[in-house]
């Protein structure tokens, strides 16, 4: 599987080939990392900074960069191989999802065979087109929409990890409707926001030196998170579903 804007390197289909020729598990779903095409814009690189972050991305930006290869929970479908006879054993993506098909699909299958494994393999990269910083915030509001598909309430830590935006937020807002007097609570303020900013420097310093690149990076990061929260709102208060219902009422009317 690939997406329409990405290609693959001359030796993906290769390495492939060569992992499931020697793998015994023939129920093993493989992939790898999505980078940028190598002549990007500026600001459209910047967006690729913010996605690497693991205050955007979480747990799972280890996909979006040559990182070590490993075995993980899920792969996106940008980029993923699996023989077709397993696919079509286990009835393919749903057509009703309208976001995470490729995650859904891979939780059916392993919930219905403890045997299948999903392996990030860092040779087995793509070329992926990266968005404009407009289409990239209008990305985040989407998968903000999809909260309650996204979060999975396991017992892992990390099923928690697309809530952690939203409970930031609401702790600045907690802060803000405290009843202290107006220094403390302007203390508060400006350390809360300190800290989190601070976090996220040292994150994206892990993977930037240029501190202009940094800095704009570290602005978009805190934007794509407050569009994402808007997304989760929309989740929440169930705009989602009305405005879905309103496009499927015009359109059965056009018809």
């Amino acid at each position: 599987f690939l997406d329409s804007d990405a290609y693959p390197n001359e030796e993906w289909l290769k390495i492939a080939n060569i992992f499931f020729t020697k793998n015994r598990n023939k129920n093993t779903i493989i992939g790898g990392p999505s980078i940028p095409f190598p002549k990007q814009s500026y600001t459209e690189m910047l967006c690729h900074y913010a996605k690497r972050s693991f205050y955007v991305t979480g747990y799972l930006n280890f996909r979006k960069y040559k990182s070590k290869s490993r075995y993980c929970d899920w792969l996106e479908s940008c980029n993923m191989l699996l023989k077709k006879a397993l696919y079509l054993k286990h009835g393919g993506m749903s057509v009703k999802k309208y976001l995470g098909e490729d995650k859904e699909l891979i939780a059916r299958m392993k919930k219905s065979d403890d045997s299948i494994k999903v392996f990030f393999n860092s040779k087995l990269f793509i070329y992926h087109k990266e968005r404009n910083i407009k289409k990239f915030l209008l990305q985040r509001l989407v998968f903000g929409s999809d909260l309650f598909n996204i979060v999975k309430f396991g017992n892992k830590i990390k099923s928690f990890q697309p809530i952690l935006p939203l409970f930031v937020i609401i702790i600045f807002i907690f802060i803000m409707l405290i009843k202290i007097n107006l220094s403390t609570k302007l203390l508060l303020i400006t350390g809360y926001t300190g800290l989190i900013q601070f976090l996220i420097f040292l994150d994206i310093k892990k993977y930037l030196e240029d501190l202009k690149k940094i800095f704009f990076s570290l602005i978009i990061i805190n934007i794509a998170n407050l569009a994402y929260i808007a997304g989760n709102i929309i989740a929440i208060i169930g705009i989602k579903n009305l405005v879905k219902r309103k496009f499927y009422l015009r359109s059965r009317l056009n018809k």
